[in-house]
């Protein structure tokens, strides 16, 4: 393998993991949602989700 060739290996490697993370971040959101709905309808206590550190992807 080349350099050329690992550089666009790890770049489609952060691309998988960005588009990864979107998919993953919005079905979290939807969950959140879904849950806080649950909680509304059936008069339960809302639970707090954990807080979500970012990760630094420079």
């Amino acid at each position: 393998m080349d350099n050329e060739e690992i550089k666009n290996m790890l770049l489609n490697q952060g691309k998988a993991f960005a588009e990864f993370k979107k998919a993953n971040d919005e079905r979290l959101k939807n969950l959140e949602m879904n849950v806080s709905v649950f909680a509304k309808k059936t008069g339960q206590r809302q639970t707090r989700s954990s807080k979500r550190i970012p990760l630094n992807n420079n």
